[in-house]
């Protein structure tokens, strides 16, 4: 159950990241501070952080640090897929490389 957690908690932190990039992407670059702020983009990405730090909190009281730091960077993999949807970046031969390091290196630490 922990680890289903982690997975939704890391999507959560990824999901946060992609809409605060959208909200400061060039098209939006116009606005002041405080535009930026009270987007919509900004205050979803935001509270999807909160979340994650939330559930961060709750799952630190449950299952080892080291794994669970561990686990935390699948933030990267679900990153880099998401911005390959919505934002349109590359996916290169480094990043899959990266990716599968992170991806197996995760799983040894978890065993």
């Amino acid at each position: 159950m922990f680890y289903t957690l982690i997975i939704i908690n890391t999507l959560l932190g990824a999901i946060g990241g992609l809409l605060i990039k959208i909200s400061s992407c060039k098209e939006n670059s116009q606005r002041t501070l405080i535009e930026w702020i009270l987007s919509k983009e900004f205050i979803l990405g935001t509270f999807f952080y909160v979340i994650a730090i939330i559930m961060n909190i709750i799952l630190l009281k449950h299952i080892q640090y080291i794994v669970f730091i561990a686990c935390l960077s699948l933030t990267y993999v679900w990153t880099l897929f998401l911005s390959n949807i919505y934002l349109k970046e590359k996916i290169t031969r480094k990043k899959l490389l990266a990716i599968s390091l992170i991806i197996i290196g995760t799983i040894i630490v978890s065993i």
